[in-house]
């Protein structure tokens, strides 16, 4: 072999040596092959799958994916409202739909051994035209009732008076709640 092709040969595989970031060129292919790694589970595939359904142990998630699911999973808010007296008021901004609501009365915090409270699920809330609820009272007693949190929505709940200015929605008085998605 001539000089000049050994010292071409030995430059081209001392840039290859030098490159500490090597490129794939379109998609890499398996050819039917998973990735091993030592502690977990063959890895075959890599998917795009925003809810996660697939529960598989062999695929990895996309940056996009892993997003979607936490962004759709994690959907925790609080907040404070004031009654206004009426038989429906809905409650809104909160940038989901709640499965679980927890309302009590602002002024109760201080005083906890009267601290009433109202919280329902989109299982229970929906058992009920005029919505399902647990009241409970500050003397430990608890009571299904109608007619307080009446519906879980779309971007919040609505509550109701029960058509006598009553909790969680007596005109003047200012309730905070949980929201849960």
């Amino acid at each position: 072999m001539s000089r000049r092709l050994i010292g071409s040969i030995a430059r081209k595989i001392s840039g290859l040596v030098e490159d500490k970031t090597p490129q794939l060129g379109g998609d890499l292919d398996l050819n039917g092959k998973n990735i091993d790694f030592p502690t977990t589970a063959d890895i075959s595939d890599c998917l795009d799958e925003d809810d996660m359904t697939s529960d598989s142990a062999t695929m990895l998630a996309t940056q996009q994916s892993i997003k979607a699911y936490a962004d759709i999973k994690a959907r925790i808010n609080t907040g404070a409202y004031t009654g206004d007296g009426t038989t429906s008021q809905g409650i809104t901004g909160i940038g989901f739909a709640p499965k679980y609501v927890r309302i009590w009365l602002q002024s109760a915090i201080a005083d906890a051994t009267g601290t009433n409270w109202q919280e329902t699920t989109d299982d229970a809330v929906d058992d009920d035209a005029s919505g399902y609820s647990i009241h409970s009272s500050g003397d430990g007693t608890n009571q299904w009732r109608t007619n307080e949190i009446i519906s879980l929505d779309s971007d919040g709940f609505t509550v109701d008076d029960d058509g006598a200015d009553a909790t969680p929605n007596t005109n003047g008085s200012t309730y905070k709640f949980l929201a849960i998605g």
